[in-house]
């Protein structure tokens, strides 16, 4: 017999006999299971928790894909004839470049829009779809996320959920008290807005998600056409919405195409149901 111990336990390996099973086969005595069930089940059980604990703290501060914005562009609503003001959003230490982009005088719908762009953009990139939209008679507040474009601080989940509540706040500060206030969120931007409104709650008369990775309205717009988000997921999306949301799904339109060529086939529904 061959004597071990396992935490603290005797163990007994005893050989086999021929006929058991060959020259080199072993039996375990497994009366030592009584003596270590407790203490393994408990190691096990602490093991997991920490399993756990560590995995949501790499997933939440090291996410599998870069956040990323591009360097300024020099594109501003200016270039398509609109007045607006280059503001600054003090955001947990960060400072958040923004853009406040009032109603048209001549028709102001009465509702106002905060913009949540997706990763590596920047404010550049949303002159012309915030152009487009203009026309409806609505005022927009678009911002870039900390560590994106000339705002200041590093990019981090964590800390682009604080930069939409704060550029929301802002939003509230340039509206009316009688403004109707939207959110929009397009790819990264979609969870950003979700995380925010979970978090903290403000209070908005809608909520539109584009090309996304309760109950209040939501507008879900998607191409079918989409080569990074396939059309199955975003369905499953307004499926589990309930009945709340609205899905537009439209055909021959890449990821990106929705900014960097804003038309009436993808953009008008967006006027519609803000009303």
């Amino acid at each position: 017999m061959i004597p071990l111990r396992l935490a603290g336990t005797p163990v007994r390996i005893r050989p086999s006999s021929p006929d058991q099973g060959g020259d080199f086969a072993q039996r375990v005595d497994y009366q030592i299971v009584r003596g270590i069930t407790t203490k393994a089940l408990i190691a096990i059980g602490v093991g997991i928790a920490a399993a756990l604990v560590g995995f949501r703290y790499w997933i939440y501060h090291h996410p599998p894909f870069r956040l990323r914005g591009g360097e300024p562009g020099s594109a501003t609503p200016a270039d398509y004839g609109l007045p607006f003001e280059a503001i600054t959003i003090a955001s947990d230490g960060s400072r958040l470049a923004a853009w406040w982009v009032p109603a048209p005088p001549s028709h102001p719908s009465g509702k106002a829009v905060l913009i949540c762009h997706g990763n590596r953009e920047t404010l550049s990139g949303w002159a012309g779809p915030v152009a487009y939209l203009h026309g409806a008679g609505h005022a927009f507040l678009v911002f870039d996320y900390s560590g994106f474009g000339a705002s200041t601080g590093r990019a981090t989940p964590r800390r682009l959920g604080r930069d939409c509540r704060a550029a929301f706040a802002e939003l509230r500060g340039w509206a009316t008290a009688q403004t109707e206030l939207y959110m929009l969120g397009y790819s990264l931007g979609t969870g950003v807005l979700l995380e925010s409104l979970a978090r903290e709650g403000p209070e908005t008369a809608g909520t539109i998600l584009v090309s996304p990775h309760a109950d209040m309205r939501t507008l879900i717009l998607h191409s079918r056409d989409n080569e990074v988000v396939p059309a199955s997921a975003v369905r499953a999306l307004a499926e589990a919405a309930g009945k709340g949301a609205v899905l537009r799904e439209i055909t021959g339109w890449s990821h990106g195409d929705f900014f960097r060529r804003p038309d009436s086939a993808y953009w008008d529904v967006v006027p519609e149901f803000i009303g």
